[in-house]
């Protein structure tokens, strides 16, 4: 019985310091050590990015990355590039813009001009462009050959309906509203407003 009991003791006080001991724990990582990994990832990322040509977020990316760690010089240097490729793909946008604008393509223009402020926003003069556009007002002209009995409310109303078609609706009520200052009764002109 007196070697269980020793057994008994043994294990009770085995147990007993083994509860004790403390683990031994990693070393918290350093500030410093986050800081480096968290860069390093920025700046990888931002290389990635540059190679897919997407220069924006690739600029972020460097930006983070320089400021996580502001003697990274691969990162400034990374930041000086993107700067560079950026303005000169916003100036190239600007001037296929100013093309396109000569040719009246308006809403290519529009996009051209969206497009450049994206990549540069503080690119002054295709944000002048662009408000100069927005209040530019466009008038929209239809040739229509007069024929002998056409009326100037037969000339509404047919204007009217290949606006209509157009599913241009506001133009469509304007002509359709001419036709009915002219003739008030005309049944087909009501039935299209009322569509």
């Amino acid at each position: 019985m007196t070697r269980q009991l020793c057994i008994c003791i043994f294990f009770v006080f085995s147990l007993f310091f083994i509860g004790c001991a403390t683990p031994v724990k990693k070393p918290a990582a350093t500030m410093e050590t986050e800081k480096n990994h968290l860069a390093t990832e920025f700046y990888e990322k931002a290389l990635n990015l540059e190679h897919q040509k997407e220069f924006v977020e690739a600029r972020k990316n460097y930006e983070l990355a320089f400021t996580t760690d502001p003697v990274n010089k691969e990162a400034e240097q990374g930041i000086l590039r993107m700067i560079h490729q950026l303005q000169a793909l916003a100036e190239k946008h600007f001037l296929k813009s100013t093309l396109l604008h000569k040719k009246g393509k308006y809403n290519e223009e529009r996009r051209s001009l969206l497009i450049s402020l994206r990549l540069w926003p503080e690119h002054i003069k295709a944000r002048q462009a662009l408000m100069a556009n927005e209040n530019l007002n466009i008038q929209k002209y239809i040739r229509h050959t007069i024929e002998k009995g056409n009326t100037r409310s037969k000339i509404y109303k047919t204007l009217a309906i290949e606006f209509f078609k157009g599913q241009q609706f506001d133009d469509a009520i304007v002509e359709f509203k001419k036709v009915l200052s002219a003739n008030p009764n005309d049944k087909e002109t009501m039935d299209y407003i009322s569509d």
